[in-house]
């Protein structure tokens, strides 16, 4: 990668991949390939299907590129020659990198939704445990593995069992995983929350930090939008998206699943840094208001009648510790650099969805980190990313 204060390159570490539509049906058992997931074409669409549910390409988590890319809402692809090739071939997708100075890029799922929630969701346990597996086995070997050294793998979990869960990280990261990824908020997909007192999460966390592999946190992975009523408008739901993840990075600091797990790190992607800093000063404040009343009911002999959060240090020390953000477009989020450790700070191009700034993205988050000296914008750029997902990008 040349010198240590390159910031020629980035580190992406949110995009996606759109998945080939017989990743399933040319993987899966040839006894289960017909109930995986499949694509048809129903008139002028092809689309997913999945046991009683059909999605088309164009509700696959977000607006896709068409062939030339997108400038327009109401371009919607409609099928797969519709799409930008390096939607879904990862030799192409690295000829796109390369437009954009990308060295690295770590994709989420798209059929399966940000964090597997499409197979959380199927009747038959056994066929989604299977193609869970083909999913990874296909991330790895195949996208990752076409381009060496420029895709970082990245792998969904069976959220239904955390036994099963826990069992595909040893699984994967044998296999070179370098992260997984994790609902927003588990709670809202019917599953236990990470507040659970029986510490339901806490087999797989720890399997993954003794493995060094992240939990990455894709903002709508619990499959809802923040919402003032039902018939709020859809504008008002997107612009209220990032409060997902404040509510994420919150319940994570406040659980105590860093304190009891040390070398676990969280990763949330598209929420933007904005917010962080009044987020932080807000749960330093909630902690030494609950620290007092604690220690005041202690001197009295009624600490049984306070809850007491697990926390040994301050939220924006654990947050500095553990919590990792990305920068995207965010004019204001690059203004308040100096209130964030940039040790937390990385870069995102969000290819290929709608609000990419892909093939700009160097003129763009170049410009959002000029009052950064050289170094600053290396570790921005690129060298946190390396640390957190242990990988060393190679342009061959």
């Amino acid at each position: 990668m040349g010198s240590p204060i390159d910031v020629d390159w980035m580190i992406s570490v949110d995009d996606h991949v759109v998945e080939p539509p017989d990743l399933w049906s040319d993987r899966l058992p040839s006894k289960l390939a017909a109930a995986g997931p499949r694509v048809e074409r129903i008139n002028d669409e092809q689309v997913w299907i999945f046991g009683d549910k059909k999605k088309s390409i164009a509700e696959q988590g977000a607006r896709l590129f068409s062939r030339e890319g997108m400038r327009d809402l109401l371009d919607i692809p409609r099928t797969f020659d519709d799409l930008r090739p390096g939607c879904y071939d990862p030799r192409e997708r690295v000829k796109d990198m390369d437009a954009a100075n990308v060295s690295a890029s770590l994709c989420f799922p798209s059929f399966p939704r940000f964090a597997g929630q499409e197979f959380l969701e199927s009747d038959d346990r056994s066929l989604a445990l299977d193609c869970v597996r083909v999913y990874n086995d296909w991330m790895i070997d195949e996208w990752c593995a076409s381009v060496p050294g420029r895709l970082i793998p990245l792998v969904i979990v069976p959220l239904w069992d955390v036994d099963l869960a826990r069992r595909e990280i040893e699984r994967t990261a044998a296999k070179g995983a370098k992260a997984f990824t994790f609902p927003e908020n588990p709670y809202k997909l019917g599953l236990p929350s990470i507040y659970d007192k029986d510490k339901y999460w806490e087999p797989l966390l720890r399997t993954a930090a003794e493995r060094n592999m992240p939990a990455c946190t894709h903002i709508g992975s619990s499959s809802t939008l923040p919402q003032s009523s039902p018939d709020a408008s859809i504008e008002a739901a997107l612009t209220l998206l990032p409060i997902n993840l404040m509510t994420t990075m919150i319940d994570w600091i406040f659980s105590g699943v860093f304190i009891r797990i040390p070398e676990l790190t969280l990763c949330l992607s598209e929420g933007g840094i904005g917010w962080i800093p009044y987020a932080l000063e807000r749960c330093d404040h909630s902690f030494r208001q609950r620290e007092s009343a604690f220690l005041r009911a202690r001197n009295n002999g009624l600490e049984h009648l306070v809850d007491y959060h697990d926390l040994d240090r301050l939220p924006s020390e654990v947050f500095a510790a553990h919590v990792f953000a990305c920068l995207l477009d965010e004019p204001f989020g690059s203004s308040v650099l100096d209130k964030i450790p940039l040790a937390n700070v990385m870069v995102e191009v969000d290819y290929p969805h709608a609000d990419t700034s892909w093939p700009g993205s160097p003129g763009v988050i170049g410009e959002q980190l000029s009052s950064l000296s050289a170094e600053q914008r290396y570790e921005v750029l690129q060298g946190n990313a390396r640390r957190v997902f242990h990988f060393a990008p190679s342009l061959g």
